[in-house]
């Protein structure tokens, strides 16, 4: 039975939110990032990670004293590159 939001245009179509389709079946076409935050003796540790949201894995990963955008570049520098991903597209909500 298909969940209260309907996928695509069939829950727009019904007048309902429609849920985003954040599965790829194509390894790399897909990343998500989070930025996390970590109490720790001396303060804070910051904590970037990117997601391949068809595999489920850690593409990615930067730890740092600050959050600034150096922390989710670095992150995405240290995965491997990924055919399907272009990252021109890549863009920042601030």
């Amino acid at each position: 039975m298909p969940g209260p939001y309907p996928v695509g245009e069939e829950g727009r179509a019904r007048g309902r939110p429609a849920r985003p389709r954040l599965h790829r079946p194509e390894p790399g076409m897909r990343l998500v990032g989070d930025i996390t935050f970590i109490a720790i003796g001396e303060g804070w540790l910051y904590l970037a990670t990117w997601l391949d949201l068809a595999t489920r894995e850690i593409v990615g990963y930067s730890m740092a004293d600050h959050h600034r955008a150096s922390l989710v570049v670095d992150a995405l520098s240290m995965a491997p590159p990924r055919p399907g991903l272009r990252r021109s597209r890549l863009t920042s909500i601030s």
